[in-house]
């Protein structure tokens, strides 16, 4: 049996489709994103940019890098807010994007409405990881007990680039 490869269709320069030559090539930015829906397990919703851990079946909770079963985290949460018992997205992969006062909130910083009503967000380039200190927080620092996990890289002050690493434990 022989297989028989087809060729895509592609827009010509008059906007009809033709088929692609085979002297032509594809070019195109691929993203993946990969996000699993989570039911929230707190007593209280959680909000986006939060990071959370799987606990029990299909149940997502705060992760914080003080234990053994909270350091797991698993993504962070796309959703506005997912109010408790109801699901929502968690992203686990790819480039998350919110705005400067929600990544505030996700780092434990307060609002300033005098010095910067819009919020500061990331700092391009910085590393993020888990808090030790406070549950579905993020730190620039890491942690000093506890346990290290890497969450991603600031692209921009409203994009963080998700690479989640395995946690590292501290002596």
């Amino acid at each position: 049996m022989s297989l028989k490869l087809k060729k895509p269709l592609v827009l010509g320069d008059d906007g009809l489709p033709r088929l692609i030559r085979a002297d032509e090539t594809l070019d195109a930015t691929a993203k993946e994103v990969d996000q699993v829906s989570l039911v929230n397990g707190e007593t209280s919703a959680i909000r986006i940019g939060s990071p959370v851990y799987v606990s029990g079946s299909m149940t997502a909770k705060l992760a914080k890098a003080d234990g053994i079963t909270t350091k797991n985290t698993i993504g962070l949460v796309t959703e506005i807010s997912i109010i408790n018992g109801a699901s929502g997205n968690i992203q686990t992969d790819g480039q998350i994007v919110a705005g400067k006062l929600d990544w505030d909130a996700a780092l434990g910083l307060i609002a300033d409405p005098i010095g910067n009503p819009n919020g500061t967000g990331l700092m391009p380039g910085a590393m993020y990881y888990l808090s030790e200190t406070t549950a579905g927080e993020l730190k620039v620092t890491p942690p000093a007990s506890g346990w290290i996990q890497r969450i991603g890289t600031a692209v921009s002050e409203t994009v963080l680039d998700l690479a989640i690493a395995e946690p590292i434990g501290l002596n």
